[in-house]
């Protein structure tokens, strides 16, 4: 589908500027179609027109949001800071 759309492969051009066009704009045009949907499932999520995947992510988020509200973030940055800077 996507090389009758770019007129590559068995489908390319007798026009050899438009066929040496769509051989580069190929890549191009594949990686913008996984960049769309992934922008359109994050749309989905957030617009809960994906109901069950929306309250997972919701779920998801809560959880996190309790591990990291019980860290215990001072013993954490106490190693953090002595394994980087070292003893004094």
């Amino acid at each position: 589908e996507l090389q009758r759309l770019l007129n590559t492969g068995p489908y390319s051009s007798g026009n050899p500027v438009i066929a040496r066009v769509g051989l580069y704009m190929e890549p191009i045009v594949d990686a913008v179609q996984s960049g769309l949907c992934v922008t359109r499932v994050v749309y989905n999520i957030f617009t809960w027109r994906d109901p069950m995947l929306s309250f997972w992510v919701t779920v998801l988020l809560l959880v996190v949001s309790l591990v990291l509200l019980l860290f215990p973030w001072r013993f954490f940055m106490f190693l953090t800071g002595l394994a980087i800077v070292g003893p004094q």
